[in-house]
């Protein structure tokens, strides 16, 4: 029962990585969060026509990071995906047929309850 907990907690823990990266930010929140830093710090207008320009010189860089993260994502799902299954043929070479559906069940359960969670910290936000 030791070695489940621990190749569930490994399996779990590689697709929290995945969900780390950032989204790319809409227009209309980026919109928002200049607006909201421009009165937080009471910027003057030329400081404003400033600070836009900047942020916009940099905002490309941004986005290529944005994409190459995700498909660095893309690329670890897969080889999670190809790392979980070998895995999975292996476990089911030493579990009886009752022990394998056990773990089957025990991992869709842990899949729901980290779809909720992930749920939840959206809907936080």
């Amino acid at each position: 029962m030791k070695i489940l907990r621990i190749v569930m907690l490994v399996l779990f823990s590689g697709s929290a990585a995945l969900v780390m990266a950032q989204n790319e930010m809409p227009e209309e929140r980026r919109e928002k969060m200049k607006e909201h830093v421009a009165e937080e710090l009471e910027l003057s207008d030329e400081q404003r026509e400033q600070w836009e320009s900047i942020s916009e010189k940099y905002q490309p860089e941004y986005e290529a990071l944005r994409k190459e993260a995700k498909e660095q994502r893309e690329k670890n799902k897969e080889k999670f995906e190809e790392l979980r299954s070998r895995q999975d043929a292996e476990l089911k070479e030493i579990l009886s047929e009752e022990q394998y559906e056990e773990w089957q069940e025990m991992k869709d359960k842990g899949k729901e309850k980290m779809k909720e969670k992930r749920m939840q910290r959206r809907r936080g936000r």
